[in-house]
């Protein structure tokens, strides 16, 4: 998990972009309709070294539907 990596600067974070609750958009399931979402990606990428080919997965990663984790998940047939 890259957030325990960079666990230290998340309060920071936070406070830059004004959320209360940082959480992967891949591991909200349901959220209420009174629930805004912000995307902070580019402020968790600036924290590592990045090249432009690994900015250009994340830009494309932005607009997709996330997926279930049992979906991704490699099972053998046999």
């Amino acid at each position: 998990n890259v957030l325990r990596v960079i666990e230290d600067e998340l309060p920071a974070i936070a406070a830059e972009t004004s959320v209360s609750v940082i959480v992967s958009k891949w591991e909200l399931p349901y959220r209420g309709p009174d629930v805004e979402v912000i995307d902070i990606t580019p402020q968790i990428l600036a924290l590592f070294e990045t090249d432009q080919e690994t900015a250009g997965l994340v830009a494309e990663m932005k607009g997709a539907e996330p997926v279930p984790l049992e979906d991704m998940l490699y099972q053998p047939e046999h």
